[in-house]
């Protein structure tokens, strides 16, 4: 089971690695998939909860988790276990070795995972995942210590999805999967992730003297994020629970036409629908109700795409597929830098100052994944060519292309096809963290002052928008650039009557801007800004109440927030 602390979504919650946020990019949504399956490396954790603040940054409203997976940090010794058969996994296995401090000032550790996933009841829901670890710390002397890491999870898992009660009733439970068809008498799953995004980091560390210390950490990520789908070219929807491929169709089209000719005999009105019509829907109400079988007919497809047209002049010698498998993209290139100098001062207060930066550029684009035993995919907007056939500008996807070639782009399997655009962010942040106490008494302030700027720049000309009529923005070339101001303001207090005791309060203001998926109206096809674009305002406060005894520790919280 689930659930959003307070109910905030994972965006409003900071996770760090080694000092560095690696909260998406582009969503904003926490990043655990990067590091899925290395739980020996990741483990050593900080966290704090709601408005609380942390060494490493003020945070959201959420809370936030640093992961310190440093080589000097890692629990030291080897580490080795199997598992058969959980309620999770159908194996899963990982290695692990950690060094410790060497004598030469060297430590090092490394872990390798593996799982694989998949059960009976959902069918095409399959995992096949992968993990790798390693670090290196070097202690050159009593205030120099440089660190560097690099990991990554290579998953590839089958995808399930939801559909209408009518199919679950025919297919007998609920855990229907309608990506799911049959290839040569083998289940196949139309909708599959596959992802690999390592990240490799360097984290230095300098303490100048013994109550000032500077950190700075650099990391990028990279690799490829794709999703696969069923996708095709005039015709019906080829998925087994469309519409009109369901019973209902026949049987509510059947109840339709019988009242209808009821209606016009009490009216004495020509009687619409003839005994054949009413006996057709009667057989096909019927033939559908014994033959739905609930899978993608993979195989009628690729012999439909084998005997499609062929093509020797316009779009080179083969057959013209019909049907396909796509793999939408969504690649990342993510630089961070990050740097915190901390001081405390003779009276035990303490000052934290730091500094973020971000530059992203993620390219959207989809592929031809499987052509399904066709040759070429013509890339044209079906959509587009259905409403406005007669011009041929319109519904191309590279309108630059064809005014080259004289002709649609085609697409082989492994080609780009439909979009291919960048988003690119660049972000930075300053912040300051002061915090005292005394006797019983403790508070923390901090505030931060950032900027963030985000564009779409679109690689293709789109037929529909081609160039930019005020509204739309057009599609090839750089959108409007969004910049926006943001900042945050907290104050932490708290008091504690004795050991089990203690009462907090937070309260904080903050300005966040848009992420890049809210920025545009349809960034798959144009520059088009959303209308009333803001910034994020938030506000808000908490009051807890901590018990601490040997035998029982609670926490009682009430808080407000207000999301603008």
């Amino acid at each position: 089971m689930r659930f959003n602390v307070r109910g905030y979504d994972s965006q409003y919650q900071d996770v760090y690695l080694n000092g560095i946020r690696f909260n998406d990019a582009l969503t904003s949504y926490g990043p655990w998939s990067l590091w899925s399956g290395l739980n020996d490396a990741t483990r050593n954790q900080e966290a704090t909860t709601g408005l609380e603040m942390s060494d490493f940054g003020l945070g959201g409203v959420a809370g936030t988790t640093n992961i310190n997976a440093r080589a000097s940090q890692l629990r030291k010794g080897f580490r080795a276990s199997v598992v058969n058969s959980t309620q999770l996994y159908r194996f899963r296995a990982m290695v692990s070795y950690a060094s410790g401090a060497l004598d030469n000032g060297w430590s090092y550790g490394f872990t390798l995972s593996t799982r694989q996933g998949g059960n009976g009841y959902v069918d095409g829901v399959y995992y096949n995942a992968y993990g790798y670890f390693f670090s290196a710390e070097k202690v050159f002397n009593s205030r120099h210590r440089l660190s560097a890491t690099i990991l990554g999870a290579p998953t590839t898992r089958g995808a399930q999805q939801a559909s209408t009660q009518e199919a679950y009733d025919l297919w007998g439970d609920n855990y229907y999967n309608p990506n799911v068809g049959l290839q040569n008498g083998e289940e196949r799953n139309a909708r599959v992730r596959r992802m690999h995004e390592p990240i490799a980091m360097l984290n230095y560390n300098w303490q100048i003297s013994e109550n000032t210390n500077l950190s700075v950490a650099t990391s990028v990520r990279f690799g490829f994020n794709g999703y696969s789908a069923l996708t095709w070219y005039k015709g019906e929807d080829p998925r087994p629970d469309y519409y009109r491929k369901l019973p209902s169709y026949y049987g509510d089209r059947l109840e339709r036409r019988l009242l209808l000719n009821k209606f016009a005999e009490i009216n004495e009105l020509p009687i619409p629908f003839t005994e054949t019509d009413i006996e057709t829907d009667k057989m096909k109400y019927k033939e559908y109700l014994q033959n739905w079988d609930g899978y993608i007919d993979f195989d009628g497809l690729i012999q439909d795409n084998k005997m499609g047209d062929e093509n020797v002049d316009k779009y080179g010698e083969g057959h013209r597929s019909v049907a396909m498998i796509e793999e939408r993209h969504t690649d990342q290139i993510d630089y961070n830098f990050a740097a915190q100098l901390g001081h405390i001062f003779r009276g035990g207060s303490k000052l934290t100052v730091g500094l973020r930066a971000r530059v992203n550029r993620t390219e959207y684009y989809s592929t031809v994944k499987d052509l399904l035993g066709g040759d070429y995919w013509v890339d044209i907007d079906k959509f587009a060519e259905r409403d406005l056939g007669s011009d041929v500008i319109a519904y191309q996807n590279d309108v630059d292309y064809y005014n080259k070639h004289g002709h649609a782009r085609v697409g082989k399997e492994g080609d780009k096809y439909s979009y291919d655009y960048y988003a690119h962010l660049r972000q930075a942040q300053l912040w300051a963290l002061y915090g005292f106490s005394i006797g019983g008494f403790a508070m923390e302030i901090g505030g931060e002052v950032g900027y963030a700027g985000l564009w779409r720049q679109g690689l293709w000309r789109k037929g529909l928008f081609a160039t930019d009529d005020g509204i739309s923005g057009g599609s090839y070339g750089d959108s409007k650039h969004l910049d926006y101001m943001t900042y945050k303001a907290k104050a932490n207090f708290s008091y504690r009557f004795s050991g089990a005791h203690q009462l907090a309060a937070n309260v904080m203001m903050m300005q966040d801007a848009p992420t890049f998926n809210t920025a545009f109206v349809s960034a798959r096809t144009r520059n088009q800004i959303t209308p009333g674009l803001k910034p994020e305002k938030i506000y808000g406060f908490d009051v807890t109440y901590n018990l601490n005894t040997p035998w029982i520790r609670a926490r009682l919280s009430a808080y407000y927030t207000q999301m603008m």
